[in-house]
């Protein structure tokens, strides 16, 4: 993990999941297996969709990623 995107997870309020297309079923989210990669935070056991995987797909890098999610928040 790069330091800049480790640095905004650690200091983040919000509960991103990071998740391998294998432990979809432990969350209960297959239904995204082939959107991946996706952003997802989750919420008092509810995920919301953040960024899809076209917007992902997009990012030339992590300081994007972190723009676009700190305007989403």
């Amino acid at each position: 993990m790069r330091e800049t995107w480790k640095k905004f997870i650690e200091s983040s309020p919000h509960n991103f999941k990071f998740l391998h297309s294998e432990e979809l079923e432990e969350f209960n989210l297959l239904n995204y297996k082939d959107d991946l990669p996706i952003c997802l935070e989750e919420k008092e056991g509810k995920y919301k969709l953040l960024i899809d995987k076209k917007q992902m797909n997009e990012f030339k890098n992590e300081f994007e990623l972190i723009n676009i999610l700190e305007k989403i928040l």
